[in-house]
């Protein structure tokens, strides 16, 4: 059974956001690099992924839904390190 366009959008943000802020704490507490290394790390990995996306000749799925899945898992930890600058060295 396919899932709409829609329904696979949703189930992408879900995992996204679920990433986004599994990863910035596993990094930032777990790892103890702190949510300013995780934004810089993430940040990264995003700009790659948006790199081989602007570089594909045609349209690939995963490429696509990589940067978007990486635009929340970098937007996430970026947003604690902005909302609360104390916690730039835990």
């Amino acid at each position: 059974m396919a899932l709409g366009p829609l329904k696979q959008f949703g189930i992408t943000k879900i995992v996204a956001t679920t990433l986004g802020e599994t990863g910035g704490d596993l990094l930032a507490q777990t790892m103890h690099v702190g949510y300013l290394v995780s934004t810089v790390i993430f940040f990264a990995l995003f700009l790659i992924a948006v790199v081989f996306q602007l570089k594909a000749r045609r349209f690939h799925p995963a490429i696509f839904w990589t940067v978007i899945a990486l635009t929340s898992t970098a937007g996430t930890p970026l947003d604690v390190t902005a909302s609360m600058p104390s916690c730039h060295d835990r």
